[in-house]
């Protein structure tokens, strides 16, 4: 499997994971983009109406970083505010499935 393929596979489980995790704290899924740049970006935010919070998970291609971060929101507004929670630089030379899932892991157990 190619390192791209592998990332992408990795995000998706930290996507469905999070998602599982956020749903119980009433977050919903707002939005989710993949970049249309050679780098193959992407995010996904969810939102919590009641606390008017955000989270984001971000795979910066560019950087080679998985990200989470947390805003605030206004009902009026988008989040703009952001504030890191984690940041897992990756090294694509170690890149293959136990290293993505220990990876993942790892972000998951960041965020309780």
């Amino acid at each position: 499997m190619d390192v791209s393929k592998y990332i992408e596979n990795t995000f998706i489980l930290i996507e469905s994971e999070l998602s599982k995790r956020l749903e119980q704290q009433n977050f919903k899924l707002s939005q989710s983009e993949i970049s249309k740049d050679d780098f193959g970006s992407r995010y996904c935010t969810w939102k919590n109406f009641d606390e008017l919070t955000a989270i984001r998970l971000v795979w910066d291609a560019k950087e080679s970083w998985f990200l989470v971060e947390e805003s605030p929101f206004s009902l009026n507004k988008e989040p703009v505010s952001w504030a890191d929670l984690v940041l897992v630089p990756i090294n694509r030379s170690e890149i293959n499935q136990h290293y993505l899932q220990q990876l993942a892991d790892d972000i998951l157990n960041e965020i309780n």
